[in-house]
């Protein structure tokens, strides 16, 4: 878990995840809250945007919505999860992002 907040603020630290505490959630079950900053959106970003801005920062395409670079791999970068900022920059706000198995 912390990986991956650690990986998404690496990459994203536009919009990085901030740890406040922790909590039970509806089903009773203990995890952590997290925050972060709120973005003013033109838009979503497009399917574009979005691959240009991954390969900029050196992740492979697998699928429309799939990057990979050779420590990690990024899931779910589909234009409702990605805000274009008033400011022109790109917002990953629920991506999933994890180490890459290496076995692949």
């Amino acid at each position: 878990f912390f990986i991956r907040i650690a990986a998404h603020n690496k990459f994203f630290g536009n919009v990085p995840y901030q740890m406040i505490g922790f909590a039970y959630n509806s089903q009773q079950e203990f995890c952590a809250v997290l925050v972060q900053p709120y973005i003013l959106a033109e838009r979503e970003a497009t399917e574009d945007e979005i691959a240009a801005y991954m390969q900029a920062l050196g992740f492979e395409m697998d699928y429309y919505d799939e990057y990979h670079n050779s420590d990690y791999e990024v899931f779910d970068a589909v234009p409702n999860n990605v805000l274009y900022g008033i400011d022109g920059d790109l917002y990953f706000i629920d991506t999933q992002i994890r180490l890459r198995n290496r076995d692949n």
